[in-house]
C-alpha cells in the first residue's frame, strides 16, 4: 500500500525508469506536485503521476493471480498535474490490467492516466470512476479518465472492456 506520498516533480508513489511488476496493492492519496497543505503552489507544471510514473521502463499492473484472485489494484484520490493517478512516457511496453480509479485528479491532463509517446499500451477491463458522487475521476483541461498524446497509427492503445463512469 502507497499512502500520502509526495515528490514535487514525478511519481509520488512510484517512480521508475526500469521494468516494474505491480500485483495487486493500493495507491491512496499520492501527490506529484506540491499538496495544498505544504504552501507554495499546488502542482508543478511538470508534475505527472500523482501515484505512478513510468519513463521508459516496461511496466505490468494486474490483479493478483492467487486462488483467491485477491484483489485489484486500486487508484484512490491521487494528484498532479498530468496523470493524476498513472503516468507512462517514452517507449515502451505498458499494461495494465484490472484495477480500478476513484477520485483521481489532474490540474491539466488525464484525471487518472495520462500516456505521452507510449508505444504499446493497453489496457483491460478497468474501472473508472463509479456511481456515487465523488467517486468519478476529474481534469481541468481534457480527458477526465484518460489522456493519450502523441501515438504512431501502429502504436494506437488497446483498450478492452474498460468501464468509464462519472
Amino acid at each position: 500500500t502507497f499512502e500520502r506520498n509526495t515528490a514535487l516533480r514525478q511519481g509520488g508513489g512510484v517512480f521508475t525508469q526500469r521494468t516494474a511488476n505491480v500485483i495487486g496493492g493500493s495507491f491512496d492519496c499520492n501527490f506529484a506536485g506540491r499538496p495544498d497543505n505544504l504552501g507554495g503552489p499546488p502542482y508543478e507544471t511538470s508534475a505527472s503521476g500523482g501515484a505512478f510514473y513510468s519513463d521508459d521502463a516496461n511496466v505490468t499492473i494486474a490483479r493478483q493471480t492467487s486462488p483467491a484472485l485477491g484483489p485489484v489494484t486500486m487508484f484512490t484520490n491521487n494528484r498532479a498535474t498530468n496523470g493524476g493517478a498513472i503516468s507512462f512516457t517514452a517507449t515502451a511496453e505498458r499494461k495494465v490490467y484490472e484495477a480500478q480509479f476513484f477520485g483521481n485528479r489532474a490540474r491539466n491532463v488525464g484525471g487518472a492516466m495520462f500516456a505521452q509517446n507510449a508505444a504499446n499500451l493497453a489496457l483491460g477491463f478497468l474501472n473508472f470512476g463509479g456511481p456515487n458522487a465523488g467517486e468519478g475521476n476529474f481534469a481541468e483541461n481534457s480527458g477526465g479518465a484518460c489522456y493519450f498524446q502523441n501515438f504512431n497509427k501502429s502504436d494506437q492503445p488497446q483498450v478492452l472492456g474498460c468501464r468509464f463512469e462519472a
